[in-house]
Order: C-alpha cells, then structure tokens, then sequence
C-alpha cells in the first residue's frame, strides 16, 4: 500500500470511529469518508469494492445518507448506473444529525431509568434516578438549544481552521 492508500484508509477509518462515537453503524461513515475524500461521484459498485461491502449493504446506507443531505446522487452521461456525491459542508446535516443522535441516546437511558425505578422500592435510589433523569434531559434541551440557535457556528469553526 502506499503513501496517498494508506493516507485514504487512516481518513476512512477515523471518520468510521468518530461516527460510531455517536452511535453510528460502521458503513454510514465509511462510505461518506470515502466520497468526501474522492470529491467526485462515485457508483454503488465502486464504493462496494472500495470499501469491501456488499452491494446491498452500501445502497442502504447510501439511501440513510441521502435521506440526510449527506450524500445526492448525480447523473452521468451514458451510463444507467447511479452515482454518488458527497456534501462537502458539513454544516448543512451534521448539527441536526448529534442532536438526533443525543436525543436517541438520552431517551433509551430513560428508558431503562423509568423501568429500573418501577422496581427499586427505596426512596434514595428512586432519588438518585429521578436526578440522572433530570440531568439528562436538561443536557437534551441544552444541546438543543445550542444547536439550534447556532450558538455553535460550526460553520465559523470549519472556517477558522482552514485559516
């Protein structure tokens, strides 16, 4: 492998890890690190050989992509197949993607919360789950409102960085 191969893949994979952070199957990041690291339209049977997914297993993720403005497919000239871009600025899907994610995340915690505390008897322990209730949805409703009211320029962030 390579210099530019190996480059691609340390890309690829840190993209892959930093998505299962949030709770991500491993191909949604994958297939969006390798589209945004080629930065031209790529087919279903290319990302499939790129990436060593099955075919299936690549159009829906591609679809889960599209469905959040990760991705669009594009037309190509002569050719029936479909091809695939991604959307270089991260900005216009990523802040609404962490607050799904976090609001998923605390809801499944609730969950277990509102199930275990049906079955603790003692007014202590039923305590100490209303308080991580109550921290955890504060934390939803802050998010929410960072990312909403682009408090959190992501944006003005990206844009920084490449100063």
């Amino acid at each position: 492998m390579d210099k530019k191969e190996e480059n691609r893949h340390k890309f690829i994979e840190a993209v892959a890890n930093f998505g299962r952070k949030f709770g991500l199957n491993h191909a949604l990041p994958q297939i969006y690190a390798l589209l945004y690291w080629e930065g031209l339209p790529l087919s279903l049977e290319k990302i499939s050989q790129e990436l060593g997914m099955s075919k299936g297993n690549v159009s829906i993720n591609i679809r889960k992509l599209e469905e959040w403005g990760a991705v669009r497919k594009v037309w190509r000239k002569g050719s029936s197949r479909h091809f695939y871009t991604a959307n270089p600025h991260l900005t216009e899907f990523l802040p609404q993607r962490i607050k799904d994610t976090l609001i998923k995340r605390v809801e499944i915690l609730e969950n277990h919360l509102n199930s275990l505390s049906k079955e603790i008897k003692e007014k202590e322990k039923q305590e100490k789950i209303k308080e991580i209730q109550h921290i955890s949805s504060q934390i939803v409703k802050f998010a929410t409102q960072l990312l909403d009211s682009k408090l959190l320029d992501l944006a003005g962030i990206l844009e920084s960085r490449k100063k």
